[in-house]
């Protein structure tokens, strides 16, 4: 009876603990903000090395906001040291801390611009979000994350993501490289964006476009299949009307490109 009791009390104790142990993880208890005084002309981002989530936004005032949230096991927002400093009118954003496994940050730029001649963002185990940006050049990368450019307008850019998803959502570009190994490129678009060119590259995973606009979209596969609508087809016929509509090379190794257009008219 008693060895009975001593059982039921250890589990109800490591149920309590596992209880304990999510809620600390999956809550961001521990918040930071903090208004920036540096110049708020800033040409150029450069985020690195960061466990966590990076979002970069447009914001109405006129001064830098940056908020950190710590999120895990016995984590302390006291040991987390957010460093940032300007050179050449460039943004350097640096995150020490003594991160383990149990642990991410996530740090969200509000700026006062919303045009920049370089965003370099590099994230592990995370996500990076750029709304309503416009920048000379990109540079994303992310390990086992989503990669998400909303309302953005880049002349050129290279985003690469292992184990992930790159989403881009309604964003022009003269020039855009979207890589990912083991995941799925998404495109969506209500609005049409001329003489923008993207470069989309996907090895064992997928390619979906879904657009009301017109686009010249040219797609390769190598060991799938290519689906109109829903409907397989070997070739996509031509959703483009002129040059200055978009263009999209899909290229998909082991996976399948999938075109949903809702434009009642084909060309």
């Amino acid at each position: 009876m008693i060895r009975k009791s001593l059982q039921l009390a250890l589990i109800i104790f490591i149920l309590v603990i596992g209880v304990v142990a999510v809620a600390l993880f999956f809550y961001p208890e521990r918040v930071e903000s903090e208004i920036a005084s540096i110049n708020p002309d800033i040409k150029g981002i450069y985020v690195v090395d960061i466990d966590g989530n990076v979002s970069i936004t447009r914001d109405n005032s006129s001064t830098l906001h940056i908020t950190v949230y710590a999120r895990g096991l016995l984590t302390l927002l006291s040991n987390i040291k957010v460093s940032f400093y300007t050179s050449n009118d460039i943004l350097y954003v640096y995150v020490r801390a003594p991160i383990n496994f149990f642990q991410s940050v996530n740090i969200c730029l509000e700026l006062p611009t919303n045009y920049f001649k370089n965003v370099t963002v590099n994230v592990i185990n995370g996500e990076i979000s750029l709304y309503n940006i416009s920048s000379r050049f990109i540079y994303l990368e992310s390990d086992n994350g989503l990669i998400k450019l909303s309302s953005t307008n880049v002349s050129e850019g290279y985003i690469f993501t292992s184990n992930g998803v790159i989403n881009l959502e309604n964003s022009g570009a003269n020039f855009l490289n979207a890589v990912v190994r083991n995941g799925e490129i998404i495109l969506n678009f209500t609005k049409n964006y001329p003489n923008s060119t993207y470069l989309l590259m996907v090895s064992n995973g997928n390619i979906k476009v879904y657009t009301n606009v017109p686009m010249n979209i040219f797609p390769t596969v190598d060991n799938g299949e290519i689906y109109l609508n829903g409907e397989r087809v070997s070739s996509i016929p031509g959703l483009g009307t002129n040059s200055s509509e978009p263009v999209i090379h899909a290229l998909v190794g082991n996976g399948e490109i999938q075109i949903y257009y809702t434009n009642s008219s084909l060309s």
